[in-house]
Formats: structure tokens, sequence, C-alpha cells
């Protein structure tokens, strides 16, 4: 059985100082569990509800986790979701390493892409998880993440997500600016959402290798970015809303390039 000093080890991951000092996150949930299978995640602990109903599908997720972690332990369903960060847990969870990000920003216009989506202060972890997922399904070449958005490992981050942070190439805590210049110069197009004196996007030409730059919630791109950038484009507005969110601002324009 777990021990109660194990479980106070994995509540420290529930706060991103410890999730930066010993490099772990959590993940909840069979799917992610899958996900995290599937890309070859390094697992320090997992811990599940040992009466929860486990179909094939969830027994042979466990099994395949035994293979991967000695920490492997049942526990109470009242601890589990003391533990979880939803408001009912999925009946498992488990503490990760993080991923080992050896691209840098720099690096990842070395190879020819075809669209690279730039956050710019994202802050919050709906949005971001969201962003990145919308980014996975539309096959986007890489997410860059600047160093002042929301983190990518904190779990509303994760959960929205829902897989895809194992599935693209993501820079975390990027030097965007710096970024973006070495991107001008390897001969990307950079674009950033902007309401005012701006490109629609239905008649904006896309580049072969484009940047799209998604600014913040509340105040867009930064004055910075603003002047870097080739080019300000926005989505039509047909209705009286002030702004769209920047979650679903980025998976329209991210459709309307793709579909271009």
């Amino acid at each position: 059985m777990i021990s109660k000093t194990q479980i106070q080890r994995i509540r420290l991951y529930t706060h991103k100082k410890y999730r930066d000092l010993e490099e772990k996150y959590i993940i909840e949930g069979w799917k992610m569990l899958e996900e995290a299978l599937l890309a070859g995640a390094v697992f320090d602990t997992v811990i599940y509800d040992p009466f929860i109903i486990l179909d094939n599908y969830r027994g042979a997720l466990l099994t395949s986790v035994q293979k991967v972690t000695k920490n492997y332990y049942p526990i109470g369903a009242s601890a589990l979701q003391d533990l979880s960060d939803t408001e009912a847990s999925p009946g498992v969870l488990a503490v990760v390493n993080k991923e080992d990000h050896k691209l840098t920003a720099s690096e990842l216009i070395m190879k020819p892409r075809r669209l690279i989506v730039v956050l710019d202060e994202i802050n919050d972890p709906g949005n971001l998880g969201t962003i990145v997922r919308t980014c996975d399904w539309f096959a986007v070449d890489a997410v860059l993440i600047s160093k002042n958005s929301a983190e990518l490992y904190n779990p509303k981050v994760v959960r929205s997500a829902a897989g895809s942070i194992y599935h693209l190439p993501i820079v975390p805590n990027a030097n965007i600016l710096e970024f973006l210049e070495d991107a001008k110069i390897a001969g990307y197009r950079l674009y950033a959402t902007e309401l005012q004196e701006s490109t629609d996007i239905r008649k904006t030409n896309w580049a072969a290798q484009s940047v799209l730059v998604i600014g913040n919630e509340a105040r867009g791109i930064s004055p910075a970015v603003s002047a870097i950038v080739d080019e300000h484009v926005m989505v039509p507005r047909f209705g009286k809303a002030e702004s769209l969110n920047a979650a679903i601002a980025c998976g329209i324009i991210i459709s309307q390039i793709k579909l271009q």
C-alpha cells in the first residue's frame, strides 16, 4: 500500500514550485494515461481506485503501467479525490517526468516548417491547453510558449490539452522576440492577431512558411511583438461581441490557413 509520505509527496506536485524543482507533473484520467504510455513518458508513481470497474481497456492500461514503474498503488477513493484537480476523480492519477524539451526556439527553424504558432502571454491555463489541442488537430508544426504565459504543466493545461502535449514539438518558456527575429531572417512571414488596422483573414495571403502569434486574452500582442511582425490579421466580426476568446480565434485562423 502507498504510504502517507508518498501521498504527501504527490501532493507537492500540485504546486508549480515543486513541479519545477523536481521536473515532474501530474496527469489524470485513463485517456491521459494511455497517451503518456504511447509517448514513452517516464512514470514516477501511479495510483488508482481499486474499486473502479476495470474493463478490458482500463485493465490493459494498468498492466502496461506495471511494466514501466514499480511505484504502482491502489488507493482509497477519498484520498485519490483529495489529490485530484477535478470535481470527480476519473479513478487514476500519475506523476510523470517532464518532457526533455531538447528542441530550442533557435533550432526549431533549422528544419523547414509550414506553420508555427507562437503564444504571447497566454495566461489562462484552459486557453493554453485548448490552443495546444487545436494546433494538434490542425497538424501545426510547432508551438512556442512565451516566458510570461501559463505553465505548460499546470494541471488545467495538461487536462485541456487532452494528450496533445505529447503529439507535437512544444517549446515552453521561449524568448519569442528572439525567435521571431530569427524566423524572419530564415524567410518566414510573421502574422499576429490584432483588432485594429488588420487584414481580414479571408483576404490574407498566407506564406508557405508562416508564424502566427496569438496575443494575451486581455491586452492582445505586446508592443514589441507588434512592431516586428509583417502583418496584423483579424477574424471578421458579424455580431456585437467585443472580442473572441484567444483559443477560439486561434482555431478559426489556423483552419483558414489550412483550408487555403
